[in-house]
């Protein structure tokens, strides 16, 4: 209370967002994840590579899956996609045109 008896209220809190779809202690997040982290590709062949990654420094959630993105010359053309990756930082590409240089990239889905 003030000098004069007036009630005051005192500074607010930091807010606290939440999704009213919480379950089970678990918070649906609507931030994406930060990229997959130091991307390497290996066993190279003439017709296949094997791509690894760390997952992302920010997950920001739970996350679901990965996806490799792979497109032949200079990046103009319909990038080709992997199924989607759970449990795993590696992906086996195979079936490539032989002697062809790609660009490689990997997302993650939280």
């Amino acid at each position: 209370r003030s000098h004069d008896g007036k009630v005051m209220e005192g500074q607010k809190s930091n807010a606290s967002v939440v999704n009213t779809t919480e379950y089970s202690g678990h918070k649906e997040c609507s931030e994406t994840p930060s990229p997959p982290q130091h991307i390497t590709v290996s066993n190279v062949t003439s017709t296949s590579l094997t791509v690894r990654w760390m997952p992302p420094i920010n997950p920001n959630g739970n996350l679901k899956f990965y996806k490799v993105y792979y497109v032949y010359g200079s990046g103009s053309n319909t990038p080709a996609e992997s199924p989607e990756i759970k449990d795993s930082l590696t992906y086996h590409l195979t079936g490539l045109t032989p002697y062809t240089n790609y660009s490689i990239y990997v997302t993650v889905t939280n």
